[in-house]
């Protein structure tokens, strides 16, 4: 347990000391930058509730497997949370990161400068994390942190040094968020060579069927929904109901058709069923 609990602390710390970090770096902007960085974390919390559910839900039962060394049954778990919590995160986030503009300026009187920027590339962030989140919960669940929290811990200590460089040379603020999206991947290519290394975890099925179908859909869902609503309305609330529903008329199907296996799509379908009779 100590072992555990200890290797565990190391990683902790060093996610910690990488966010206190950037918002001591960004400090050297003045207040308006981090009164920018909070209202962006406030935005990309209230995205991640949605998922933070399902993804606790499904936790116990990730460690279930495990103990019983089911791992082709852990895996693919894995695979399903990873899949369905990267399309709860677009039906949500994709007219978000569209009309971030006016939702701020619906929420704030004054929007400090930064804040759009910074909150669409927290909710990329969002997104990486969200499909990283049950690959990490396998890893947990086999138990041997050492090498999972040092390589994490070396990783997300890069975005200081790299974003300080960065600040020193000249660059804008937005320089820490976009090191954090360019640096949050290899967290995830690490989590996933360790969850391999562990339990023979399918990392190309992983790549194929769940991280490039799901940006695919989210990126044609996105160039589609803003591409009519740029074209056809001003921005406003009009705007926002029409790019909420479009996105969602999109995505949804897109999902059921591209983004499930036949599987998948059975089990959906007799779920809505289930769910229909009990209502009724």
């Amino acid at each position: 347990i100590l072992n555990y609990t200890g290797w565990n602390a190391i990683g902790s710390i060093a996610f910690t000391m990488n966010g206190q970090g950037i918002t001591i770096l960004l400090s050297v902007f003045g207040t308006v930058v981090n009164a920018a960085r909070g209202i962006a974390g406030s935005v990309s919390g209230v995205v991640y509730k949605f998922v933070d559910g399902f993804q606790s839900a499904a936790r116990p039962q990730i460690v279930k497997l495990c103990a019983v060394h089911d791992y082709v049954g852990m895996n693919n778990l894995v695979l399903r949370v990873s899949k369905f919590s990267s399309y709860l995160v677009g039906l949500i986030g994709i007219p978000l990161f569209l009309e971030m503009e006016y939702v701020l300026h619906l929420w704030l009187n004054e929007v400090p400068e930064f804040t759009i920027i910074f909150a669409r590339l927290t909710l990329i962030q969002g997104f990486i994390q969200s499909i990283d989140f049950p690959i990490g919960a396998g890893i947990h669940a086999v138990g041997k942190m050492k090498l999972p929290n040092l390589t994490s811990a070396f990783i997300y200590m890069m975005i200081l040094p790299i974003s300080y460089v960065g600040i020193k040379l000249g660059a804008s603020p937005e320089i820490t968020y976009i090191m954090v999206v360019c640096i949050y991947p290899l967290a995830l290519f690490m989590d996933l060579y360790i969850l391999n290394k562990y339990t023979q975890f399918p990392v190309w099925e992983f790549l194929m069927n769940v991280l490039l179908k799901s940006v695919f859909i989210i990126l044609l869902t996105s160039l589609i929904t803003n591409s009519v609503v740029k074209t056809m309305f001003e921005t406003g609330f009009i705007r926002l109901i029409v790019s909420v529903c479009l996105s969602s008329t999109l995505f949804i199907p897109f999902v059921f058709l591209l983004g499930l296996t036949k599987t998948e799509r059975f089990f959906v379908i007799n779920f809505i069923k289930q769910k229909l009779i009990a209502n009724r």
